[in-house]
């Protein structure tokens, strides 16, 4: 026993460090996963043949419920122009005329096929703060990067809602933490679930309350991501049936996700019962380990 326990708190301390490293990856990395329509980045999607640019300042100061103008201008096979209410900051603007604007469509300044100009008329919030906005061009159904992606080329803007202080910096730092919870939360209950499963190899009878609540702490985070993302998850389940095509690394990830899930609760309900079940935590570690390894390698910090 004395010749485990060094053994043992090593090991939790590997398990710790390999974790912050990878926090701290993820912190500094700028790329992140999106869906198709959501927040276009080099990571997720090709631009092809398509293009966009602008006239306008990409860093504009405003004030707050201003209207200002910007000129977008972008080409491409049957191009379309968006200002997806879902990218980044957008929903916190308004933009006239429309937010999805095809090619040679009422909007279109530019008569030449495969080309667009629009200028939209946007009108800033009444809080002030620092926001960024979206536009892309993306290519239309039918077209797309031989992975069932669209093309698309995009550009962003940084919005200075009034004269922004320190504290508005701050806040938007913090803001941007926070976007990244669900993987904040997944990498706790991956940290729990490998102390609960080190302390369990070490004794279960000494630590038989201490595993438990490790696990049963790790099942309760893993339950609000699990709710957390049904939404997201609904409206990229959608996106595959109505374009017949599947992202399979997403899939994967999925599938691993629900597994591990579905061990950690049958090893809850089996912990409940009084009886030891070693698989199940082994299960949900190996396959939530590896979501979390992989989801920041590929997603976030863009190695694959």
């Amino acid at each position: 026993m004395y010749n485990k326990c060094p053994k043992a708190f090593l090991k939790k301390r590997i398990f710790l460090s390999i974790t912050i490293i990878l926090l701290i990856l993820l912190l500094f990395s700028k790329k992140g996963y999106s869906t198709p329509d959501d927040d276009p980045n080099d990571n997720c999607h090709i631009s092809g043949e398509y293009h966009i640019k602008t006239e306008s300042a990409t860093s504009i100061t405003v004030d707050p419920n201003q209207n200002f103008t910007i000129k977008m201008e972008g080409g491409g096979t049957g191009a379309i122009l968006e200002f997806n209410s879902i990218s980044v900051d957008n929903n916190k603007f308004t933009a006239h005329p429309s937010d999805y604007i095809p090619d040679n469509s009422i909007y279109d300044g530019n008569g030449t096929a495969n080309s667009i100009s629009v200028n939209f008329t946007i009108t800033s919030p009444k809080q002030r703060g620092i926001y960024d906005i979206l536009f892309y061009v993306r290519s239309p159904e039918g077209i797309h990067d031989g992975t069932g992606k669209p093309y698309i080329a995009y550009i962003v803007f940084n919005i200075i809602v009034d004269q922004a202080s320190i504290f508005d910096y701050i806040a938007r730092f913090f803001g941007a933490l926070l976007d990244h919870y669900n993987i904040y939360l997944g990498a706790i209950a991956i940290v729990s679930l490998s102390i609960a499963t080190i302390v369990s190899e070490i004794d279960y009878r000494k630590y038989i309350k201490t595993h438990g609540r490790l696990s049963a702490f790790a099942l309760v985070l893993s339950s609000i991501n699990l709710i957390s993302i049904i939404p997201e998850s609904i409206d990229l389940i959608v996106f595959w049936t109505t374009t017949l095509f599947v992202d399979i690394w997403h899939l994967i990830h999925i599938v691993l996700g629900s597994v591990g899930f579905v061990a950690c609760v049958y090893g809850a309900l089996k912990g409940l019962s009084g009886i030891r079940h070693r698989p199940s935590g082994y299960i949900a570690l190996g396959s939530w380990g590896f979501n979390f390894i992989f989801g920041i390698i590929y997603w976030g910090v863009g190695l694959v």
